[in-house]
């Protein structure tokens, strides 16, 4: 061995081998004596032959490559097959608590489901046209998982808004509208007939005690009745009886006015001559029981109505 070939390979022996893989990649430039020591050196550390053959290449020199994209229509497949498995997911959840018509029902959700799909097919070509099929599952499972459930939740807000209702308006009816209590001593203090204007004094007097001691169950019905008629305008599937408890309570206070109107008529019989009082019957009695007794026979229709209906609402 020359003595430039014993200095070639004592050069080549130091390095490593990925330093003699980079050599071997320019061997065609290297002298005759280094393309020798370098052969030798490649097969003392098998690395294989130099000549002509193809060496192996260290792995960390080689290019790193990307997942080949999928094709547009391996995306499609997938998102459908996705929108498919939401829907019969989406249908398992919801359909049976669906009080409407199940064939339209289905239609529309499969419409929506298959049209979510193409739309994010279409997405997927326009800003993520580099997806692997790997990745395009993954946007599909997270966009259906979010999507179903959003869409349960959706469509048990109104269910659990008519629960809320029915349960606002049994309270409703509970209070009467007047209480059972109430509606007895009001019927005791009304059917009094007084047989002078002290009499009818007395009457008024423990009329006026009675409704002022009512005013505030009468407040909390009609906190109650607000609540109802913001829950009913937010939902479509409002109660049929709000109607009838809403007459309810504007014939109540009807006539909580017009007995009102009778205590303030005895109040100024009071101040008035002894001849005017004599006409307190006419003056006061006649007039608020000509507004009360039409409001009456219509409570006691609408009562009747709301026991039909399933309330239990105290007997008038």
């Amino acid at each position: 061995m020359s003595r430039s070939t014993e200095n070639f390979a004592a050069t080549y022996a130091n390095m490593s081998d990925d330093e003699l893989i980079r050599v071997h990649a320019d061997c065609e430039s290297l002298l005759p004596e280094a393309a020798t020591a370098l052969d030798s050196e490649f097969q003392k550390r098998s690395l294989g032959n130099s000549g002509n053959a193809e060496q192996p290449i260290a792995l960390e020199d080689a290019p790193k490559r990307n997942p080949p994209a999928s094709s547009r229509w391996a995306r499609l497949i997938v998102f459908l097959l996705w929108s498919f498995a939401g829907l019969f997911i989406y249908l398992f959840i919801v359909e049976s608590n669906y009080a409407g018509d199940q064939g339209k029902f289905v239609e529309s959700s499969t419409k929506m489901f298959l049209y979510s799909a193409l739309a994010l097919w279409g997405l997927s070509q326009t800003f993520a046209s580099r997806l692997t099929i790997k990745q395009t599952m993954i946007v599909a499972t997270i966009f259906y998982a979010i999507g179903i459930g959003v869409l349960a939740i959706a469509f048990h807000a109104p269910d659990a808004q008519r629960d809320k209702l029915k349960q606002l308006m049994t309270d409703v009816a509970s209070l009467g509208p007047s209480s059972q209590s109430f509606r007895e001593n009001l019927e005791q203090v009304v059917q009094q007939d007084p047989k002078d204007f002290a009499d009818f004094q007395r009457r008024e007097n423990e009329l006026e005690a009675l409704l002022d001691f009512d005013s505030e169950r009468e407040q909390k019905a009609q906190s109650l009745l607000k609540e109802i008629q913001s829950l009913s305008a937010a939902n479509q599937n409002s109660q049929p009886s709000l109607p009838l408890v809403q007459r309810a309570y504007n014939d109540d206070s009807k006539v909580y006015a017009a007995l009102r109107e009778e205590i303030a008529c005895s109040h100024v019989l009071s101040r008035s001559a002894a001849s005017e009082r004599l006409q307190f019957r006419r003056i006061c009695l006649d007039t608020s029981q000509e507004k009360i007794r039409p409001l009456a026979e219509d409570e006691d229709t609408i009562v009747h109505e709301l026991q039909q209906q399933g309330y239990k609402v105290p007997a008038r």
